[in-house]
């Protein structure tokens, strides 16, 4: 049960830093739009 909240909680943080990764590119192709 433990475990399973642990690989939930890495999960959530890796979805997450992809979010993030995400809305960096999407601002980078902005600013090289503008």
């Amino acid at each position: 049960m433990y475990e399973h909240g642990i690989e939930c909680r890495l999960l959530e943080i890796k979805t997450k830093n992809q979010g993030i990764t995400k809305r960096q590119e999407a601002n980078l192709i902005t600013s090289w739009n503008t």
